[in-house]
């Protein structure tokens, strides 16, 4: 617990407060598990496990090729209120995509990260998130399941930091605010360590010890539609025919 109460003690310096926006426009509640596509084993958020379109996001954009990847966002939340986060997933089946989420240029976004138990009884693991092209507030962290009608009134609002790689501690939730402010195809990432180095070894809430695991590459996306184009972005390649452009997810 030492990791957790030294994450939710962390605040801005008194001289680089930069206060988050009071509300978010939207909010994303991503559950963390480990689960089993074929013979492997894959992360996934939400049940959905992360593949690379053969064509770049970017081509893709550029070039008008709807069909380059999935045009169908991922889910955006899961059944929270029936979901054990302490136990193994009755069903460890997971999906694929490399389908992308479309968030509006400038607007608030809320990104909720839930860890839960993966394949192995009594084991979750820390899972470090990066975020590419932008800084985000962290607003809280928590233990146990994330309820959205209850824990949003916990955050802090006042001197959150705001940095860009943060902890999901072990069954733990982690809230971050972000502006869609900077279009593109940016990527978030679980910078989780190799399975086999001490700092990827799960906590475990009894007897036992975490198991390895696969280094798979788990991702969902966020698009971010400039409306009308925005004449400062320049960036040819971060511009579609519909104007819109990419931020990007993955495990």
């Amino acid at each position: 617990m030492y990791r957790f109460r030294q994450s939710v003690a962390t605040v801005a310096h008194p001289a680089h407060v930069q206060p988050p926006p009071p509300r978010a426009d939207r909010t994303i509640l991503l559950l963390n598990t480990q689960n089993r596509i074929g013979w492997r084993t894959k992360w996934a958020l939400n049940n959905v496990s992360f593949t690379l379109p053969h064509t770049p996001y970017l081509v893709a954009m550029k070039s008008g090729l709807l069909g380059a990847f999935d045009r169908r966002p991922p889910p955006e939340t899961y059944a929270h209120r029936g979901y054990d986060i302490y136990a193994v997933q009755p069903n460890p089946n997971a999906t694929t995509s490399d389908g992308l989420y479309r968030l509006r240029f400038g607007s608030v976004v809320d990104v909720v990260l839930q860890n839960a138990n993966m394949l192995a009884p009594n084991n979750s693991e820390t899972h470090p998130w990066h975020l590419h092209g932008h800084d985000f507030w962290v607003l809280g962290y928590g233990i146990g399941r994330f309820d959205p009608a209850v824990h949003p009134a916990t955050y802090n609002l006042g001197d959150p930091v705001l940095k860009n790689t943060v902890a999901v501690h072990p069954y733990g939730w982690t809230a971050l605010r972000f502006k869609a402010d900077n279009p593109g195809v940016w990527a978030s990432s679980s910078r989780k360590a190799s399975s086999g180095s001490p700092s990827s070894r799960g906590r475990s809430r009894g007897a036992g010890r975490a198991t390895a695991t696969d280094r798979s590459t788990h991702s969902l996306s966020i698009t971010t539609k400039v409306s009308p184009p925005d004449a400062r972005v320049k960036f040819l390649a971060l511009i579609d025919r519909f104007g819109c452009t990419t931020i990007h997810f993955f495990f």
